[in-house]
């Protein structure tokens, strides 16, 4: 639930007929409303509940109308030395105005309080919020499915494929229609049905896959890992500071080779998207061990914040309520906008940006609709059971070609000391078939997950129907 009740009231305020369908204005009256609740929490130590009466109220501690102040960049123009005698361009300051005019109408306060229940209350019986979930289950769908399309079928434009889902939490059936934008279309829906009778577990693992936890989830993960136990792991901290103090471009790509070999040795898995991050954030010029151990503490505060009011947060939320932690609220406006760009850069987007940009939908004929996704809302519903088995006795194998013939499919757990055995792992399920019922068949390997110090293979059997 902490991941769909921020977007749930996100949404509310899109909608709200205050702002009359303006969505730039109702994104940042959002952050807005919502940074005010999280200082509240945090300055006050209370309830989220609370805060947002205190809001509502006007009993917070922090002026609501100071608030776009230190989420915006105030960019003040400089005046001019000419002679006209005009007054310097403060166009830039317009969005600062503009909010300030909202955050002081009673009516937008109590009516944006007001939605800002659904952060709290329990909302599992409420018919809106029940249909807003159909909607966005109805997106995430659909936007598996043309991913799906794309993958499998790689001559399909994808700019040519419409998803239309229609969901509706009063149905007991829901549709998702897929078709060609091109008149008359190029085959796609054609090729797509025939490879559904050729090899319909392909097509289902595909699309299962676009549902679990994309390549930026599992990077979030490892990097979050990496920097907690960082201070700890002397031979982490060796390879960061090769890198540091190379001079040169000799000790550099020496530097870069003992990093990539200490990391993969921990467990981790050094792709392009892995280095990148960590060079751009943790390894960037000017860092040091003392910056290691401040963006560690960020990342843990962010977690306990998040635990503490059971939603899931922007970054730039999230670094603002960092930033303000240490403050009072008579600090200057642009000291803590400073600082919390300072802890901004050096974080990454977390949680829903992440599901929301690996599972993106869209359709030019819906634009009045909401495009928004939800990995996890699918999660929920489609619960795993695929049964684990673990690579650590002798008869691992046999295990797993007993619940291959018994299912179809199973999941191989393999753990960190058992990685240098990878290789002879997979050569062993792709060589010895299984026999059932006289029918030898060999099993496959559909997907490997990686986690950190662990790898999970989904295996198998093409030929069965379960």
């Amino acid at each position: 639930m902490a991941s769909l009740r921020t977007s749930y009231f996100q949404d509310q305020v899109r909608n709200s007929p205050l702002l009359g369908g303006n969505r730039f204005t109702a994104d940042w009256l959002f952050e807005c409303f919502l940074a005010s609740f999280l200082i509240e929490v945090k300055s006050r130590s209370i309830t989220l509940r609370k805060a947002i009466s205190n809001v509502a109220t006007g009993k917070n501690s922090f002026d609501l109308s100071d608030m776009p102040f230190i989420l915006f960049q105030q960019n003040i123009a400089e005046a001019s030395t000419d002679d006209s005698g005009e007054e310097p361009d403060l166009q830039d300051q317009r969005l600062q105005r503009d909010l300030v005019d909202l955050l002081i109408q009673r009516e937008v306060v109590e009516g944006v309080t007001g939605l800002a229940s659904c952060l709290y209350e329990d909302i599992s019986s409420d018919p809106v919020f029940a249909q807003w979930c159909f909607s966005v289950l109805g997106n995430t769908l659909s936007a598996a499915l043309k991913q799906t399309v794309t993958i499998l079928l790689p001559d399909a434009d994808e700019r040519s494929l419409l998803t239309d889902p229609e969901f509706d939490a009063s149905n007991d059936s829901h549709l998702i229609w897929l078709s060609e934008e091109d008149s008359g279309g190029t085959g796609v829906v054609t090729q797509l049905q025939d490879l559904h009778v050729e090899d319909p577990l392909q097509l289902l693992n595909v699309f299962a896959q676009h549902l679990q936890n994309s390549e930026y989830e599992q990077l979030d993960t490892d990097l979050v890992g990496l920097m907690k136990g960082c201070d700890s792991n002397t031979q982490v901290r060796d390879a960061f500071a090769g890198i540091r103090e190379a001079k040169d471009l000799s000790n550099r790509i020496s530097a870069n080779k003992k990093l990539r070999q200490t990391l993969t040795t921990e467990g981790f898995h050094f792709s392009h998207s892995f280095a990148s991050v960590l060079h751009s954030r943790v390894l960037r010029p000017g860092s040091s061990p003392g910056t290691d151990k401040a963006l560690a503490r960020h990342l843990v505060e962010w977690e306990e914040l998040e635990k503490q009011v059971s939603l899931e947060l922007p970054i730039n939320i999230a670094a603002l309520i960092l930033a303000y932690a240490g403050h009072d609220s008579a600090v200057d406006n642009e000291k803590i906008f400073n600082e919390a760009c300072a802890i901004q850069s050096v974080l990454w987007p977390r949680g829903a940006q992440l599901r929301q940009s690996a599972l993106q939908f869209y359709n030019p004929f819906r634009m009045e609709r909401n495009n928004r996704t939800e990995r996890k809302l699918v999660e929920k519903l489609c619960s795993d059971t695929t049964l684990v088995i673990t690579v650590t006795g002798p008869k691992w194998h046999e295990e797993l070609h007993d619940e291959l013939r018994k299912s179809g499919r199973a999941d191989l757990f393999v753990p960190s000391e058992k990685h240098n055995e990878l290789n002879i792992i997979i050569s062993l399920i792709h060589t010895k078939p299984i026999d059932t019922h006289g029918l030898l068949v060999y099993p496959r390997i559909v997907s490997m997950r990686h986690k950190i110090q662990n790898i999970t293979l989904r295996i198998e059997l093409a030929e069965s129907v379960f």
